[in-house]
């Protein structure tokens, strides 16, 4: 899948606005956000249907998440109230698939995938 499409699928499961004033700080590189939780669990669930969505729809998911809650940590430290699924840009996205594909496993995905992207 294009890496356009697959950010565009994944981040149209997320809110526009997330709250994250409601933060449990653990430690200045550490939080809960319950909002922020509850919204990737709300993506996860969309793309629970294996017949419409493969495995690597869920490391995209997974990999969203990863960066949306890295965003929160360094907005919550700013101070800022609410963060937005825009907030996780194609680039950062993008490099956390790739990493993430770098797992034990993903060897066939992480084909498919590259050869989709390939310029």
């Amino acid at each position: 899948m294009k890496l356009e499409n697959l950010y565009e699928l994944v981040q149209s499961h997320w809110p526009e606005k997330i709250a994250i004033d409601d933060a449990v700080v653990f430690s200045e590189t550490s939080a809960r956000f319950p909002q922020l939780v509850k919204a990737n669990d709300q993506a996860e669930a969309a793309v629970e249907d294996r017949n419409v969505y493969n495995d690597l729809h869920n490391l995209a998911v997974w990999s969203f998440y990863q960066e949306i809650h890295k965003v929160a940590l360094q907005s919550h430290r700013l101070g800022r109230a609410h963060l937005s699924s825009t907030d996780v840009t194609i680039t950062m996205f993008d490099v956390r698939v790739c990493k993430n594909l770098k797992g034990e496993g993903w060897e066939d995905v992480k084909a498919s995938y590259e050869r989709a992207n390939s310029v």
